[in-house]
């Protein structure tokens, strides 16, 4: 864990979630019985399992490190007390956001010759997403700044066929935990989103 914050600090984005991290108390504990790395709000800890490979760890440490920023921020709503159109949208701009910070930080790590997470994002699923930020990168080298990457970003996540991945997930797991809208009315559940 201690080799993957000292590369993740090469990263500016990433030192600031891990610096955030720190001023707001959250812990990295070590936990054999979960599969990767997750949040856990009501704790205020980051578990992981130790067993991880370098590259899961690292992985998982920027989503769960992106989602306690969320958390702090009022962004991390959990979708299934929403009304499904909005449970829909908030959902789909949480994973977004998290896709859009990996893509930002692998960046970053790669201008700082660790090529290692860029590499797996490129051969991945994500490879879209980072030829997006990419490309908006080699442009104009200040839209890592002022947000036009992490546009491009966002942008092709929505565009792409992971809205509905995401939507089949959220819809699986309203089924499963339904007990009812925790809002009374469309409008609460508007005002919150």
């Amino acid at each position: 864990m201690n080799v993957i914050c000292d590369v993740l600090k090469h990263s500016g984005y990433a030192s600031a979630l891990m610096e955030f991290a720190e001023v707001n108390h959250i812990k990295f504990v070590a936990c054999a019985q979960i599969a990767n790395v997750q949040y856990e709000r009501s704790e205020n800890i980051i578990l992981f399992q130790p067993s991880l490979s370098e590259m899961e760890m690292t992985k998982g440490l920027i989503k769960a490190l992106r989602q306690a920023w969320q958390n702090y921020q009022g962004a991390l709503l959990q979708p299934v007390a929403l009304y499904p159109d909005h449970a829909v949208f908030i959902h789909r701009a949480q994973k977004a956001d998290i896709a859009g910070a990996m893509v930002r930080i692998a960046w970053e790590l790669e201008l700082a010759g660790y090529h290692d997470l860029w590499s797996d994002l490129e051969g991945s699923t994500m490879r879209d997403l980072t030829h997006a930020f990419g490309r908006e990168a080699v442009l104009d080298f200040r839209s890592l700044n002022n947000g036009r990457a992490g546009f491009a970003v966002f942008e092709t996540w929505f565009l792409s066929d992971r809205s509905k991945s995401a939507d089949t997930q959220l819809i699986q797991k309203m089924l499963a935990e339904y007990q009812g809208h925790q809002f009374e009315d469309e409008d609460m559940s508007q005002l919150v989103v």
